[in-house]
């Protein structure tokens, strides 16, 4: 095959896998109707030669598992669709064609970063519902290398970080935050620790800065959950990592925008955990005032989604008993503060 044929097909196949990823999102009843004939043609161009065609094509499988794992976790007899059916499709589609070896690969081609990054892109799509339906080997296999492509190049023992490297752990810590809301990780507390302590880490690193903040900002309203549903896991979460959380969060709220936001979420969900067994710890009592006293600065910034955050963090902290009557807070400030929010 000749060059400029090679590459005229090349376009051709780019541009089917975009036309199937764009069917996903209108057409996706037609797509199921198909899909003895899609995910074997799925299977064949992720082991295709060209990196193009394999970036493609994990894009395509991110936008079909996105709609199987909304469409595996509606109730019955809210969707003309069979959950069922699309539950077993999204089983095959990961473990008969990504989870077979294909996407591990991926993850670990370093010499491909665009293809790593697609593959992290890809992953934090599955969904819980498959998810938490996938063998423990697999799902612990994914994770492992999740975390060792999120953290920093310094702690993987390189001594250089590539431009493009950049993107990868991006696309990780995005990933591991969002596992974080997966029902079978939202009590396995050496998971947070490890999303909350790579967090924590890439905040010091403006490049992944953002995703850094949000990945730390789900660790803490997971957290949160755990004091909420009355878990016993969290009365395991050591003050040592309330801390660590939280004084991050508290170095960041000065930032601009987004980053605020997240901080602002943070420290409002760690308050909501904070219980009296914690308080007895003077590192988890002076977290408090420094988080109440961010949380009021707040209060007036100027982008709005970051003094609604404060308000509604406010709010946690008012509404966790523990914290209020220890009079670790000046609930006569904070009233203050949220009237004068009014003006």
């Amino acid at each position: 095959m000749s060059e400029s044929v090679r590459i005229a097909t090349t376009a051709v196949r780019v541009e089917a896998l975009q036309v199937l990823t764009n069917m996903c999102q209108g057409y996706f009843a037609q797509l199921m109707r198909s899909s003895d004939c899609v995910v074997p043609a799925i299977k064949t161009c992720l082991q295709d030669t060209n990196a193009t065609i394999r970036i493609h094509t994990l894009k395509l499988v991110g936008a079909l598992s996105k709609k199987l794992g909304e469409a595996a976790s509606q109730k019955e007899g809210e969707e003309d669709l069979n959950a069922v059916n699309c539950m077993d499709l999204g089983q095959h589609l990961w473990l008969d064609c990504l989870l077979n070896g294909t996407l591990q690969s991926f993850l670990q081609d370093f010499s491909e970063p665009m293809l790593q990054t697609e593959s992290c892109n890809c992953l934090s799509t599955i969904g819980t519902v498959i998810w938490d339906s996938l063998p423990d080997d697999r799902r612990v296999l994914c994770i492992t290398v999740l975390l060792g492509l999120a953290r920093s190049p310094d702690s993987n023992g390189n001594v250089v970080e590539r431009a493009e490297d950049v993107f990868v752990r991006n696309a990780a810590i995005r990933c591991l935050s969002i596992f974080c809301m997966h029902t079978s990780l939202r009590e396995d507390l050496l998971f947070l620790m490890d999303v909350g302590e790579i967090s924590v880490e890439a905040l010091e690193d403006p490049c992944v800065r953002m995703k850094a903040s949000w990945a730390l900002s789900n660790v803490t309203e997971m957290l949160s959950e755990l004091r909420k549903s009355g878990s016993k896991v969290a009365s395991e979460v050591p003050n040592s990592f309330i801390c660590l959380l939280g004084n991050a969060a508290v170095r960041v709220q000065p930032d601009k925008n987004q980053m605020q936001a997240n901080a602002v979420r943070a420290l409002g969900c760690l308050l909501q955990f904070v219980s009296t067994e914690n308080l007895g710890n003077e590192s988890i009592k002076e977290l408090v005032t420094k988080s109440t006293a961010c949380l009021v600065h707040s209060l007036s910034a100027g982008l709005m989604k970051v003094r609604w955050n404060a308000c509604y963090s406010l709010g946690c902290l008012l509404g966790n008993t523990d914290v209020v009557s220890s009079n670790h807070v000046d609930v006569a400030s904070v009233f203050a503060a949220l009237l004068s929010s009014l003006n």
